[in-house]
């Protein structure tokens, strides 16, 4: 699944901003501004001739763990280059089984995405990623209707990055647990979700008549489907650079595409109501 986005008019966008500042006395008082704003090149990004000039081996594929990734899912003969046989796997059950290559080679594990999913828990998280001094890292599947977890681990050895194991787990034994169980019914009820938006959502999205520009501003929970995005569901990806997750509060769930390097980013909140969807950026 590819990231889209869902654009409204500036003029409509406007008018829907000011109406939710003028009427909701609860939200603290805004204007509309227009900002420009700087877009840089993802590290996911490479051109197609970018790609063909360099090989997998190439210190750029290798620094930061984005540009490695970029790579592994899609090519399976690295992937099994990468692999550090035979790999222990941890079953749900709390078993291991040890896979061995020629194992690897009849069951091909990991699959493809056209997009990664990443969870931090603040923005000042979220430069972590751009961090060459990084060592280990885990890519996990998640999968929100069965709420278990297939997570794989990464670390980089000699400045190359290889597999050296797998972990299944249920939600209930991950740190996400609370955020999961949540968002697997906001992806997939409608009902529930609209019960989970909060009174005030913080927009910032680009204006389709000048990508140069953005809107930003508060709208209401009624306004919200005007410029929802197309959610994250299904089997999910979240990237580990070292985030941990055990008291958060707080969720910034940024989704990548892999594609063309857009992005946009749901802020979660948790609260007296429990966690609420509270902002949304692309």
């Amino acid at each position: 699944m590819i990231a889209r986005k869902r654009y409204i008019s500036f003029a409509s966008c406007l008018f829907l901003v000011a109406v939710s500042c003028t009427q909701r006395t609860e939200a603290p008082e805004k204007t509309v501004d227009t900002i420009s704003i700087t877009t840089t090149s993802s590290p996911l990004l490479w051109t197609d001739d970018e790609l063909s000039a360099e090989s997998h081996s190439d210190k750029r594929a290798e620094e930061l763990f984005d540009d490695f990734l970029y790579n592994y899912v899609q090519d399976t003969v690295m992937q099994r280059e990468r692999a550090v046989f035979p790999i222990q796997e941890l079953q749900l059950d709390g078993s291991t089984h040890n896979i061995s290559e020629a194992e690897w080679s009849k069951d091909y594990r990991f699959t493809p995405a056209d997009y990664t999913t990443t969870l931090y828990n603040s923005e000042a998280e979220m430069s972590i990623n751009e961090d060459t001094a990084l060592q280990q890292a885990s890519v996990e599947k998640i999968y929100i209707e069965r709420q278990y977890i297939t997570a794989y681990d990464f670390t980089r050895n000699n400045k190359r990055w290889n597999l050296i194991s797998i972990r299944n787990l249920s939600f209930a034994d991950s740190d996400l647990k609370d955020f999961l169980l949540f968002y697997s019914r906001f992806a997939t009820d409608e009902a529930f979700s609209s019960k989970s938006l909060s009174r005030s959502i913080h927009i910032s999205i680009t204006d389709p008549d000048d990508e140069s520009q953005n809107i930003e501003g508060f709208i209401n929970r009624e306004q919200w489907p005007t410029v929802a995005p197309v959610l994250p569901d299904g089997v999910i990806m979240n990237v580990r650079y070292g985030q941990q997750y055990q008291h958060s509060r707080r969720i910034l769930m940024e989704k990548t595409s892999m594609g063309d390097g857009m992005s946009e980013t749901l802020t979660f909140a948790k609260g007296n109501r429990g966690w609420e969807l509270v902002g949304y950026e692309n």
